[in-house]
């Protein structure tokens, strides 16, 4: 009998703690849903004319929906970690909704990633050029993933930089975890998981991670 109800215990917190996993992954995915829809359609298009305007498009859209969500769902995934179990899909439309401000931000990094992007689809067939722009495009993401952690946890007392110094090696973990499961769903056509916990899950690993990283070699803000 004990052991009947501990295995239902363990099942009902198992179950709590993949609630609150999709809660935030669904509110993340309602963002982004017309993102991904233009994600899709722009490059499904061959090269030319008509896949300039899309790319525009896009970095506007990663701009006001990709990046800022982002940054909400390491907030949810905080005040989960501190707050128990739960539905988080509030919190990732608030965090979203307070992040727009920071749009020159998001703004110059998503024209980052979209002109690497562009690059990778105009080298087809040179390995070295498109192997360099591959490590430029991991290291811009890292950029994003650690200033996502930074601003969803609200750490105003630590610089970008001395963050990325201090844990560069936890960060490049933390960033092959977003590409390791993004690129999962889409190599493997997954969309159901896109739907249900990739962001959320990788965005929980990566805070696993880097949650109690040192800061005391890094450069403070005055």
């Amino acid at each position: 009998m004990k052991k009947h109800s501990e295995t239902r215990q363990t099942l009902l917190a198992a179950g709590s703690w993949l609630w609150s996993l999709f809660t935030i992954n669904l509110a993340w995915f309602g963002i982004n849903f017309p993102v991904i829809l233009t994600l899709i359609l722009t490059f499904s298009m061959p090269n030319g004319r008509v896949m300039i305007p899309g790319a525009v498009v896009l970095v506007l859209m990663l701009s006001l929906f990709t990046l800022p969500s982002l940054v909400a769902v390491f907030r949810a995934v905080d005040q989960w970690q501190v707050n128990g179990d739960g539905n988080y899909a509030r919190v990732v439309l608030k965090g979203w909704r307070q992040a727009l401000p920071d749009f020159l931000v998001n703004l110059t990094l998503a024209t980052a990633l979209m002109i690497i992007v562009l690059l990778l689809k105009a080298s087809v067939g040179d390995v070295l050029v498109r192997s360099g722009l591959l490590v430029w495009f991991g290291a811009l993401l890292l950029v994003v993933v650690a200033r996502s952690y930074l601003v969803g946890l609200a750490r105003h007392d630590v610089t970008l930089g001395g963050f990325i110094i201090a844990n560069g090696g936890k960060l490049v973990l933390a960033t092959g975890v977003f590409i390791l499961l993004m690129g999962i769903n889409v190599f493997l056509k997954l969309a159901f998981m896109i739907l249900v916990a990739s962001v959320s899950l990788a965005a929980f690993i990566s805070y696993q991670l880097l949650n109690g990283a040192p800061v005391k070699n890094e450069v403070r803000e005055k």
